[in-house]
């Protein structure tokens, strides 16, 4: 069967779900699955949604309870990147001591119409360097920023591919392991700090729908791409213009379906910078 995948670039901040988002699969072994969990403190340092591994519940050492993206189109990207935002604290008793219950994570990806499984591009034990906190023997919540680390896979070996990628988690009966702001692209600052280092600005953000969003376009010369990625990966508006060295400022009226989208800024050199708009 062929199945092309979602556009990149792709983003899953899990912040507009009250549930596993669409598209997303779930492979559960026994009885607990991964879990979409509000109210988590994420490496923004604000109150966030994020995605929860079950070690900490689950008696059953050795299984595998994982958590898959829908298929991405690697096509047209000659070094996709996987980037995704991690917090996990190993279980130990007393608190710092080396872990003994060995939560590990695996990143695996998979073509998408074969399911055959094409590598392990990213594997982190307790024991090793999975870990972004000191180990304790209470439930793990990540109470700030700094508990995160962002982590970075190179997924250039399988470009020109439509794939799935799987979070698949060890269970050993350890702690708590959280993900959020998932992205898969090429050389993409997506985070609302970075594409403000850039010079990308939007607003107002949320907006609400049917309004005007304003942009400001970093300083460039050279052809520039707009487009508007919505939370399937599709493009729902694109434009090419030219600037001429300085920032640009316009305005663009999106008749939009309420939702999460990415504005994807791309000049002819450089890297890609998006910044995630809501639209009410």
């Amino acid at each position: 069967m062929y199945v092309n995948g979602r556009v990149l670039p792709y983003a899953e901040s899990f912040d507009n779900a009250t549930a596993i988002p669409q598209g997303w699969t779930l492979t559960t072994p026994s009885t607990f699955p991964w879990a979409l969990v509000p109210g988590i403190i994420g490496r923004s340092g604000t109150a966030s949604n994020t995605i929860r591994a079950p070690f900490a519940r689950d008696t059953n050492v050795g299984e595998y309870p994982s958590i898959s993206t829908p298929a991405l189109n690697l096509a047209g990207i000659a070094s996709p990147k996987l980037r995704f935002d991690l917090a996990y604290a190993p279980y130990a008793d007393p608190a710092g001591a080396v872990p003994t219950d060995i939560d590990s994570l695996i990143v695996r990806v998979t073509d998408a119409c074969s399911g055959a499984i094409l590598g392990n591009p990213y594997k982190k034990g307790a024991q090793g360097t999975l870990a972004t906190m000191p180990s304790q023997p209470t439930d793990y919540i990540p109470a700030a920023g700094t508990d995160w680390r962002q982590e970075l896979v190179d997924l250039t070996p399988y470009a020109g591919r439509s794939v799935i990628v799987q979070f698949r988690g060890y269970n050993g009966y350890g702690n708590h392991l959280y993900i959020d702001n998932v992205t898969v692209g090429g050389n993409v600052l997506s985070l609302a700090g970075q594409a403000a280092a850039a010079g990308l600005e939007a607003w107002p953000n949320p907006t609400p729908a049917g309004a005007g969003l304003h942009l400001r376009l970093p300083a460039y010369s050279g052809a520039v791409g707009l487009r508007l990625i919505d939370n399937l990966g599709r493009a729902v508006w694109q434009q090419q213009l030219v600037q001429t060295g300085a920032s640009l400022e316009r305005t663009i009226e999106l008749p939009l379906a309420p939702g999460l989208y990415n504005l994807v800024y791309t000049p002819a050199t450089g890297p890609l910078t998006a910044r995630r708009i809501v639209i009410q």
